[in-house]
């Protein structure tokens, strides 16, 4: 099935030759859900001498309703539109029939499946309901911003907090609650519940199945 869309809706839809790389390239992007990529450094991984193929590839994945980027927040649209982006699945299903991968990788699952919830509601980039990620000058970063008229939100999703990744959760979501000045952060799991008050400010873990309200705030 994966196949067969990629080859009747993109290659035989755009006139591409090089339907290997456009399989590659796709499989590679089912295998690096919710991270963030480099058309630079792509070019390699699917065998094309320029960055522009990649885009150009991406932006037929996109044409077709398979993937969709995220970009970091900034103030500046120039700013926002040179930062990398991050790569979600429109069909978790695909992930777990085309991807290449070791290892479950259940964290970066449940953070598509929230993208995804996301975007079900009408959040975006471009409209008055906006949904980014946030990266500072650290390295810090926090899954999604979630920016509307009345607020914003800073959310960080894994799928449990444990003693190897409780700081970098923390201080992520810390590092965007910061630069918003915000009180409260929430941290979404897959079953894991508390309360952490910290440096003056609240952090909620909640897990995904109790926020079912949260996509329509």
């Amino acid at each position: 099935m994966q196949s067969d869309i990629l080859y009747r809706d993109i290659a035989v839809r755009y006139g591409l030759r090089d339907a290997t790389s456009l399989r590659q390239l796709f499989v590679y992007l089912l295998s690096n859900s919710s991270q963030l990529i480099s058309p630079s450094k792509l070019t390699s991984v699917i065998g094309v001498k320029s960055p522009t193929t990649v885009l150009e590839y991406i932006s037929f994945f996109e044409a077709a309703y398979l993937i969709q980027l995220l970009p970091c927040f900034a103030w500046s649209v120039k700013a926002q539109s040179l930062a990398p982006k991050k790569v979600y699945v429109s069909d978790i299903g695909l992930i777990k029939t085309g991807a290449f991968s070791f290892s479950k990788n259940n964290g970066f699952l449940l953070e598509n499946f929230v993208y995804n919830s996301f975007r079900r509601y009408g959040f975006g980039a471009l409209n008055d309901k906006q949904l980014f990620y946030f990266a500072d000058k650290n390295g810090s970063e926090c899954d999604f911003v979630v920016k509307s008229q009345e607020n914003i939100k800073c959310i960080q999703v894994c799928w449990e907090l444990n003693a190897d990744n409780q700081d970098r959760e923390i201080n992520g979501l810390l590092g965007a609650m910061d630069f918003f000045d915000l009180k409260e952060g929430e941290i979404i799991t897959f079953n894991t519940e508390d309360l952490i008050l910290l440096n003056g400010k609240k952090i909620n873990v909640i897990p995904a199945w109790k926020k079912r309200d949260l996509f329509c705030e």
